[in-house]
């Protein structure tokens, strides 16, 4: 009777504002309010009775600002979140230190329902942590393209990246082999030249090294730079181009779609002088060295060892069945590294 109206001092409902008993805390401690409590068991009715009593839909937690709609979001009860909404709720209301949005908890979980309300009430699409993770961040994490779909509808940035490391959402896509993604942002108008950090991977170098092919010719359709030069991964493949990382992987299809785009077939890491073929070599891959001499490959390029193609297959006895056909592509098996040593030594 309380928080139909009746049984209130002068026979009137509490606006809101004036409800002591309506948003009477559990504790002192944290400040966990009844509506919030009905929230999070799901007890709609009971949400709904108290916000017809005056219930502040904002007031949920004091000790970290959760919010009743937050935590409707968090645990996928979109008939709340729309209960919520109506009453007026702030739908971008954030927790501390934390700084989680209810669209950003809604996204993590995967509660694509609870997703399209807050967007239909015009939640802020780019909120989120302040490290850097947006919803749209968490969509690519979970490969849930409904919600990604549904974020890039409301204009979420596809070309945002997390601070802690720099990496655009386009590379992370990339990184999960996650195609219809990776075709949604390009689509949405993401950058396919985005990367990891300063010249660092872009998503058609990260394709490049898991074998995502169909990865990497949307990103060559979308005019990615098959001339990009990794600056480091992790602290490896310093100067590294596209070709030598597929080659260096045993992704031929790769590495024939980046010849299509003109790459460098004969492109020399600085401090090794390695080519994609010593690379091939050395992955003691068939396709990739055939592909490599089938497309005139420098066979007569060394390192700065002064290793030769040829004498690379004699220094790794997996790569022997290799020789005959650099042998037959006219490679010189005669000349000595700068240590002087011959293929046959």
């Amino acid at each position: 009777d309380r928080l139909r109206g009746r049984g209130v001092p002068g026979g009137e409902r509490r606006q809101r504002g004036q409800r002591p008993y309506v948003d009477a805390v559990r504790d002192e401690e944290t400040g966990v309010t009844a509506l919030l409590m009905a929230v999070r068991q799901g007890h709609e009715e009971v949400a709904a009775c108290l916000l017809r009593a005056g219930a502040d839909p904002d007031r949920g937690r004091a000790d970290n600002n959760e919010s009743p709609v937050c935590a409707a979001s968090s645990r996928g009860h979109a008939g709340l979140v729309r209960l919520l909404v109506a009453a007026r709720a702030d739908v971008d209301q954030a927790t501390h230190p934390t700084g989680q949005t209810p669209l950003l908890e809604a996204t993590a979980g995967g509660h694509v329902e609870c997703v399209r309300v807050l967007l239909e009430a015009r939640a802020q699409v780019q909120g989120g942590l302040g490290c850097g993770n947006t919803p749209l961040w968490a969509a690519i994490e979970r490969r849930d393209n409904d919600i990604l779909h549904l974020l890039l509808t409301a204009r979420a940035d596809p070309n945002s990246s997390i601070g802690m490391i720099g990496a655009s959402v386009l590379v992370m896509a990339c990184h999960h082999k996650n195609t219809t993604a990776v075709r949604l942002l390009l689509e949405a108008g993401a950058d396919a030249n985005s990367h990891i950090g300063p010249g660092k991977a872009s998503g058609l170098a990260v394709a490049c090294i898991n074998g995502s092919q169909d990865i990497a010719q949307l990103l060559l359709e979308h005019q990615s730079d098959p001339q990009h030069i990794v600056e480091g991964i992790n602290s490896g493949y310093s100067k590294f181009s596209l070709l030598q990382l597929a080659c260096a992987h045993g992704h031929a299809g790769i590495a024939q779609l980046l010849l299509d785009a003109r790459a460098d077939i004969d492109y020399q890491v600085p401090a090794s002088g390695d080519t994609a073929l010593h690379m091939a070599i050395a992955a003691a891959n068939a396709d990739c060295v055939q592909l490599l001499l089938r497309q005139g490959a420098d066979v007569g390029l060394r390192n700065a060892k002064g290793l030769g193609v040829a004498h690379a297959c004699c220094c790794l006895p997996y790569a022997a069945p290799l020789l005959l056909p650099l042998l037959e592509a006219r490679a010189d098996p005669t000349p000595a590294t700068k240590a002087g040593y011959t293929p046959l030594a």
